[in-house]
């Protein structure tokens, strides 16, 4: 093994039953560098990484580090290695405050009170976070929930940390912020491995980048050898399609969203930009019981699917029955054989690995889980569609299908309300947006009427006479 290799996985693979996660993968991961792990959703990047982490065991291969063999049977004995790990999914219990969960992972630790006091002070002013460790998990946001689990990681002071899709819920400049962040940490000596579907981000900051597709290892080079369109050309196995708009002329029938104080047409996005934690809870809350109050046909993509969108133990024939079970029973009885069939074309529509109905929606990569969701949601040729951050964690192939899928709602005269911490998203798909400030609604604007300065200000409550309408 180089000096310089800390980590090296030497034909890791794993299976579960039939299906294989990972396919003899084989690469190094050098000291005090970015290391990028890019593909599809269900290349197996998390799967390889709860390898590491311990908290899976590989069914072959070897890994070493520090040039040592390294067999961890758990997860802390990858924390005592010094390994740390944010999760994609949150690691958090509803009914304890954060300051539990900080005090929780100091413990295991040996970390005083008062010494946990500095460190927490100190790493928040550093990421200019300010957390209300008081409150309870129920209370927090995602944004704040994913904060947390970062924070929860960085107290440990780990030599190696592991981040799987950190900026999906971050604003743009807390992304900015948590880029020269990782970056700082590599100063100070820490190897990072960054897992991420936002490829602008990983060509920023990625000294080496490692390509999966479909379990198996099919690139791995210096970060500045590949492009962006390189890397995703390489992820997908193909070029990326421009998306299709096409004008939908007449203004057709509006829906009147007066707890709103909206109108929202049904052949057009309106998106709804803003920080996360500026009332984005409380909009979707009233928008949700105006949609009801207006007896619509309603499609729910909701913002957090572990929360409000599936059943992880259920397979995705009973998490598809949550939503449209109705369509599907007679004299009290359902009609699975019938369900399996409209499943199974979700599943081939979407792409959705594994392509098996009786697969628990838990058994599924989080990208997986989210086009099955927005599969099911569109199902019924739904008149109002909610999309709340739609394409969060998916890879770039499937922002491609769900881009394009929600244009498609609005030329079959459709409405649509596209919800996105990516400013980007909101700005490409809507023909109108507003945008949230401490609870308030801004604008709407009409697309390309203000900059990206002007928006940036607006977000950061800056009162801008005669934008809009």
């Amino acid at each position: 093994m180089s000096v310089s290799n800390l980590i090296e996985f030497n034909n890791i693979s794993k299976s579960y039953g039939d299906c294989v996660s990972l396919e003899q993968v084989h690469f190094s991961i050098s000291t005090n560098q970015i290391h990028a792990i890019i593909g599809e959703n269900g290349a197996g990047k998390s799967t390889l990484m709860k390898v590491l982490a311990g908290i899976v065991p590989p069914t072959s291969g070897a890994m070493s580090l520090r040039g040592k063999a390294y067999e961890p049977q758990s997860a802390q004995d990858s924390f005592r290695e010094k390994i740390g790990f944010v999760h994609q999914h949150f690691q958090l219990a509803d009914e304890l405050t954060g300051w539990d969960h900080l005090e929780l992972v100091a413990r295991t630790q040996n970390i005083e009170q008062k010494k946990l006091v500095s460190i927490v002070q100190d790493k928040q002013a550093k990421f200019k976070w300010l957390l209300p460790l008081d409150k309870k998990i129920k209370a927090y946001s995602i944004g704040e929930q994913q904060r947390l689990e970062i924070l929860r990681v960085l107290i440990l002071d780990p030599e190696i940390i592991i981040f799987d899709e950190p900026t999906a819920v971050l604003s743009p400049d807390e992304i900015d912020d948590f880029l020269n962040f990782i970056l700082d940490l590599k100063k100070q000596g820490h190897t990072l491995i960054l897992i991420s579907h936002k490829l602008n981000e990983i060509k920023k900051v990625a000294d080496h980048v490692t390509i999966l597709c479909r379990g198996k290892m099919i690139a791995s080079d210096k970060g500045e050898n590949f492009t962006v369109e390189q890397m995703a050309e390489k992820m997908i196995g193909r070029k990326q399609q421009p998306l299709k708009q096409e004008v939908v002329s007449e203004t057709g029938k509006a829906h009147d969203l007066h707890l709103l104080g909206l109108k929202l047409h049904n052949n057009e996005i309106l998106g709804v930009a803003g920080v996360d934690g500026n009332g984005q809870e409380d909009f979707i809350f009233k928008l949700r019981q105006n949609i009801a109050l207006l007896k619509l046909k309603f499609g729910d993509i909701s913002e957090d699917r572990y929360r409000y969108s599936i059943y992880p133990l259920q397979n995705l024939v009973e998490n598809f029955l949550i939503r449209h079970r109705e369509k599907f029973t007679k004299f009290g009885l359902v009609s699975k054989s019938s369900v399996r069939k409209e499943v199974e074309k979700i599943i081939q529509e979407w792409d959705v690995r594994p392509a098996d109905s009786d697969k628990t929606m838990g058994a599924l990569s989080g990208g997986n889980q989210q086009k099955f969701v927005i599969g099911r949601e569109l199902w019924h040729s739904p008149d109002v569609i909610l999309a709340a951050h739609p394409s969060r964690g998916v890879d770039i192939g499937a922002q491609e299908k769900i881009h394009q899928a929600l244009l498609d709602q609005k030329k079959d005269h459709r409405a649509v309300v596209l919800l996105s911490s990516d400013l980007d998203e909101v700005l490409k798909l809507s023909d109108r947006f507003v945008i949230l400030y401490k609870g308030a609604i801004k604008g709407p604007y009409v697309k390309g009427s203000l900059n990206n300065s002007q928006i940036s200000q607006i977000m950061n409550g800056v009162e801008l006479k005669g934008a809009g309408l």
